[in-house]
């Protein structure tokens, strides 16, 4: 009987450690400025209005959190982003209502005097640039006048813009993409904007070592669309099924 009793005790002193270290609290996010550090305890993030990070502050969110966006808000960068998953523990940014979609990252004239931001090892789906302008462009990620910033081993997908680029979009910015997979994004727009996978407008980033496929555009550019002025560096991509 005693030998019964202490192999149910260790039963369940297995259960409740087990459940120790895979049960995790969720984090509610309200609308405003953020800052500091989102780790894997507090995931996910459940963000309930438009975020910012304010000029000098840092927001840093370490590999396997999860940004779960509760309706179409975005993430505005006026200061800092570091956003570095790892190969078999990346960050994912969604939206809980994929229909509704997030309005993706958006560097919105950050000050050059920042340090460099960087997203890496990252998912973003399902962003959604379908508000007015400017927030008609960038379904996954936006630059305007910003160019310290890397995007590298990402997977950008589903993403949809109304005018321009519906994974990634760069206006006078000139950021370092590379290594990422940028599939299933979208434009709708069929009078002068384009680029279902990457649109520069003014822009010169360097586009490197990226698998760009399946993106759709009705008018220019389903893969990668460059105009007015814009000079990339575009080597060593797999570009095709768009």
């Amino acid at each position: 009987m005693k030998t019964r009793y202490f192999f149910l005790v260790l039963i369940i002193l297995a259960f409740l450690n087990l459940n120790s270290h895979t049960s995790f609290a969720q984090t509610n996010v309200p609308g405003g400025n953020v800052s500091g550090t989102w780790n894997l305890a507090g995931s996910p993030y459940n963000v309930q209005g438009s975020i910012q990070i304010i000029n000098g502050s840092l927001l840093t969110i370490e590999p396997g959190v999860t940004v779960n966006f509760q309706g179409h808000y975005k993430l505005v960068v006026l200061g800092r982003l570091l956003a570095i998953g790892t190969l078999t523990d990346s960050i994912t940014f969604t939206a809980a209502n994929t229909s509704t979609g997030w309005r993706s990252i958006r560097f919105v004239n950050t000050p050059s005097t920042n340090d460099t931001s960087k997203i890496v090892y990252c998912r973003l789906e399902y962003g959604k640039a379908t508000a007015t302008s400017p927030d008609d462009n960038g379904g996954g990620i936006y630059f305007s006048n910003f160019s310290k910033a890397v995007v590298s081993n990402c997977s950008i997908a589903d993403g949809v813009a109304t005018r321009n680029g519906g994974g990634i979009y760069c206006e006078f910015s000139n950021p370092v993409i590379k290594n990422n997979v940028i599939s299933g994004n979208s434009v709708f727009d069929n009078n002068g904007a384009g680029g279902g996978g990457i649109s520069c407008f003014n822009s010169s980033p360097s586009i490197i070592n990226n698998t760009i496929t399946d993106n759709s555009a009705m008018g220019l550019g389903a893969g990668i669309y460059c105009s007015t002025n814009s000079n990339p560096l575009i080597s060593g991509n797999n570009i095709d099924y768009n």
